[in-house]
């Protein structure tokens, strides 16, 4: 369980920087319009049930550890890449429909992966549950689970005071009018984050690796408790 944690926590921190800027790159470095930011959501909601089919197939086809790391790594990149190719200068401009629809394709994309890797690590904690079965005897799933989703969200609001300090560090003006801001500070709000984001989410994958509940050692698990609970009639 310390690997879920201390992966949450990493996850939960980048989780919080994401969120806390991401009205920011909205609204002024893609200048979207509120109708745009309306089809982002809506374009995120579709991630949702398309995540809850490919989580349990590459799950079954990779492991359980391996397909959430692979989902989370091709989040992390999905995620980054127009942020980073707008810095390199290959997105098409602010206003134009194309960009809106690569954004939304990001977001959709994105967020199935995100999703489904977090499907996966929910069913990661199950393991751990019939694992701690095994040791004391008892269930604690209701625990497990709980104590993560408390320590992702209490690290997420932590974490919610790094953007401000990124927005300051730039020099982000106060009552700021989307077009009408220092490009130099978009850059350079965008050069802090994504390194910041990266890292973060970086460290969040890379301690899944771990984790050492593989698919024999999840059978074994199961038969050791199927067999106690066959005494046990």
């Amino acid at each position: 369980m310390a690997v879920i944690v201390l992966s949450g926590t990493f996850a939960g921190m980048a989780g919080g920087l994401s969120n806390g800027l991401g009205i920011y790159f909205s609204t002024y470095f893609w200048e979207l319009p509120s109708s745009n930011l309306l089809v982002l959501v809506l374009g995120g909601l579709v991630a949702s049930p398309v995540a809850a089919v490919i989580a349990p197939l590459l799950s079954r086809r990779f492991g359980k550890k391996q397909a959430c790391i692979n989902l989370f790594f091709a989040g992390l990149l999905v995620s980054v890449l127009p942020v980073g190719l707008r810095l390199l200068d290959l997105m098409p401009p602010n206003g134009e429909q194309l960009l809106v629809g690569i954004l939304l394709l990001d977001r959709i994309v994105s967020g199935m992966l995100g999703i489904a890797g977090y499907i996966i690590v929910a069913s990661m904690i199950a393991d751990i549950v019939e694992e701690s079965q095994i040791k004391t005897g008892r269930r604690s799933e209701g625990l497990l689970m709980s104590a993560d989703t408390l320590l992702q969200k209490v690290v997420g609001g932590i974490a919610a005071i790094i953007p401000g300090v990124m927005l300051a560090m730039v020099g982000f003006p106060d009552h700021a009018k989307p077009g009408a801001i220092d490009p130099d500070v978009l850059r350079n709000l965008a050069l802090l984050y994504l390194p910041a984001t990266a890292v973060l989410s970086v460290a969040a994958i890379g301690s899944l690796y771990l984790y050492r509940i593989d698919r024999d050692a999840h059978e074994r698990n199961l038969e050791t408790i199927a067999e106690g609970a066959a005494k046990a009639e």
